[in-house]
């Protein structure tokens, strides 16, 4: 199977996923409760798909006509019964809405599109809306619920990763090692400054 879990003080396998046996991707598998029964939500190169948190048994599974490629990287995004996956390499973004019926559970898209194509350095849900950095964009604001795009800035600064905390985006470049810090406004790009860290390591790979 795909996931297994382990007993955290002894490292017996308590279950494994035996009904779904998909590839590993690079993402982890993310705790969420949807329906009333709490799960794993699970995004591999192939699928999206939820298993339970007791046995490992498979909940749901959302397939795309396309595959999501080999770089999948960015770990899902769950928000109620909504869970938002974005890949790069020119896959994009889409949401998908999973609801319960009785005993069993059925997975649907809502959109998929490429106003957010994130690579490797991951996205932040604050409120109603996606920040990330998009290929071919720059850094985005994104509806959750719709997909559309509120504001793209490729401008004032390089590709890299984010995270959010006491109401602001901690932006990372991951070219030359800027840290800048913006507002979370759906107003567009609003920075209070930004700095360059003060060490780096003259370590470098000769190539690539």
């Amino acid at each position: 199977g795909t996931i297994a879990a382990l007993h955290k003080q002894t490292g017996e396998v308590l279950w494994r996923s035996t009904e779904i046996t998909d590839q590993a991707a690079y993402t982890s598998p993310m705790l969420a409760e949807i329906g009333g029964v709490r799960q794993y939500v699970v995004l591999t190169n192939r699928s999206v798909f939820g298993v339970a948190a007791k046995d490992g048994k498979l909940l749901w599974n959302y397939r795309p006509a396309r595959p999501y490629g080999t770089e999948v990287v960015n770990s899902p995004v769950v928000h109620g019964a909504f869970v938002y996956v974005t890949v790069g390499s020119g896959h994009g973004c889409e949401l998908i809405q999973v609801t319960k019926d009785g005993e069993t559970f059925k997975a649907e898209s809502v959109y998929s599109n490429k106003n957010l194509s994130n690579h490797h350095a991951n996205v932040v849900l604050v409120g109603e809306q996606v920040f990330g950095f998009g290929e071919g964009r720059g850094w985005v604001c994104q509806e959750f619920k719709t997909g559309e795009v509120v504001w793209a800035e490729r401008q004032k600064f390089r590709s890299g990763s984010l995270t959010c905390a006491d109401g602001r985006l901690y932006c990372y470049d991951e070219s030359d090692g800027t840290a800048a810090l913006i507002e979370v406004s759906t107003l567009g790009w609003k920075e209070s400054g930004r700095f360059r860290i003060p060490q780096q390591t003259k370590l470098r790979k000769p190539s690539g």
